[in-house]
């Protein structure tokens, strides 16, 4: 007597395979919204740590002038931000600050941070011994003088910076970053 082996059948077989079509395709696009979202945190981490930098570099210099000492220019029409120009202290031989009878001397030297005329998005700083790009893909950046609450005991200026760039599957991503500084009295 003859013995039978079973085998699939071509239904079988069809069902399978598209049972496996199945599975793979939502793989495919488990993996997919994985890529962006890491591509995304990226982005994102990205800007936070050029506008931490940005920040820290400006405040540094700010921490060094007084209000008395900065000019803010609202709405720049070449960059469609605001600018900031600022003067630090003249430094002696000693790298000290100057002062002449009891009075600080200020260096003649504007430095200017705004975003670059090219709408590039670069922040840039530039003094008398050239440019700097603070942060790339910035959007915007504004300067307000928080001054004007009398109870505050300090000189602050607040800067808000908007990052603006295109991730994973053109997907604009935007981050905006606040800081008051405190400047001398």
């Amino acid at each position: 007597m003859k013995e039978k082996t079973s085998a699939f059948t071509m239904a079988e077989l069809i069902v399978g395979a598209a049972i496996m079509a199945v599975l793979v395709l939502i793989m495919v696009v488990g993996l997919t919204q994985n890529y962006s979202i890491l591509q995304t945190s990226k982005v994102i981490n990205n800007f936070q740590n050029d506008a931490r930098i940005a920040i820290i570099k400006i405040a540094k210099d700010l921490r060094r002038t007084t209000l008395t000492q900065i000019a803010i220019q609202k709405n720049i029409p070449s960059a469609g931000c605001d600018k900031l120009t600022y003067h630090l202290p003249l430094l002696d031989a000693n790298n000290t600050p100057s002062v002449s009878n009891g009075v600080l001397l200020w260096d003649s030297n504007s430095i200017v941070v705004l975003l670059d005329a090219n709408n590039a998005g670069n922040l840039i700083r530039t003094d008398a011994s050239g440019t700097t790009i603070l942060a790339r893909n910035v959007k915007y950046i504004t300067f307000n003088d928080i001054n004007n609450i009398p109870q505050l005991p300090l000189s602050e200026l607040k800067i808000a910076l908007g990052f603006q760039a295109t991730s994973f599957g053109n997907r604009t991503l935007n981050y905006n970053s606040t800081t008051v500084i405190n400047m001398r009295n």
